[in-house]
């Protein structure tokens, strides 16, 4: 182990085979990295006039209609997603959503016996442009907040972009995240006990832990690191924070990131 700054890597010595396949992992993974950035170099110089058009805004109202526990699908395609608690008791999820001129909003909300189900994504050739520039994610904000009130089992599908996921007062029963590439920051809850899963393809994943939750994180990478802090225990892919064995509060996640970053840290 390394420690730098507070922070120390995951990574171990392993056997010669499992360095074989790290190398030939990385060499498929960074073929991939290449190829997505000329595809985007390509995309720039062919759509750069149109993707200076000017978006439309929609407002999200979703009230609950009575459901004390909810499944929210959120997928933004591409741009910047953030996520918060509402400051105080109101309807499912609100907000404001950008989209692009040839997008369309896909909304599907049921409840049945007391479960809610909301699913929100777009539809449109935007969700198949990958811009590389960074005041491009400004104009594709969603700006969403959930609920206090309810009981939320949470998947985030992220194309490609900038994203915030603070679900800090949220009651959160379970947590998938999938990211294609960029920069995904998520603030864990200070109370709760759930598992989770989060899959990054190229980009970074920060998991901010609040001091009181007890984590543990089974990690893998492919071309790429993985960090911890100090007073973490990781043993092989697997780290836990102190006292994560009696600990009430508590949070497993499941983290890969195929080229990037992975991060744990306090706030």
């Amino acid at each position: 182990f390394q420690a730098e700054d507070g922070i120390r890597d995951a990574q171990e010595s392993r056997g010669l085979g499992d360095v074989y396949k790290r190398q030939v992992w990385g060499n498929l993974v960074a073929l991939a990295l290449i190829v997505a950035v000329i595809g985007g170099a390509l995309w720039l110089s062919a759509m750069g006039t149109e993707s200076g058009q000017r978006g439309v805004i929609q407002e999200i109202d979703q009230p609950a209609e009575g459901a004390a526990a909810a499944r929210i699908v959120v997928e933004p395609g591409i741009g910047a997603l953030q996520i918060a608690a509402q400051p105080e008791s109101g309807n499912l999820v609100v907000g404001r959503v950008s989209l692009e001129r040839n997008e369309e909003l896909q909304r599907e909300f049921a409840v049945t016996e007391g479960l809610a189900t909301f699913d929100l994504r777009t539809q449109g050739a935007g969700t198949m442009m990958v811009p590389l520039v960074g005041s491009w994610w400004d104009r594709r904000l969603w700006d969403l907040q959930l609920s206090r009130d309810a009981s939320l089992e949470l998947e985030f599908r992220l194309g490609a972009g900038q994203h915030r996921l603070d679900l800090t007062g949220l009651t959160v029963e379970g947590l998938t995240v999938s990211m294609g590439l960029g920069r995904t920051e998520i603030i864990l809850p200070a109370e709760g006990r759930f598992q989770g899963q989060i899959e990054g393809a190229i980009g970074e994943t920060v998991l901010v832990a609040p001091s009181g939750m007890a984590l543990r994180v089974q990690v893998e990478t492919g071309l790429g690191d993985s960090r911890f802090p100090e007073d973490y225990r990781c043993l092989e892919d697997v780290c836990t924070s102190p006292g994560y064995a009696d600990a009430d509060q508590r949070i497993d996640l499941q983290v890969s990131q195929a080229i990037g970053v992975v991060t744990v840290r306090q706030p």
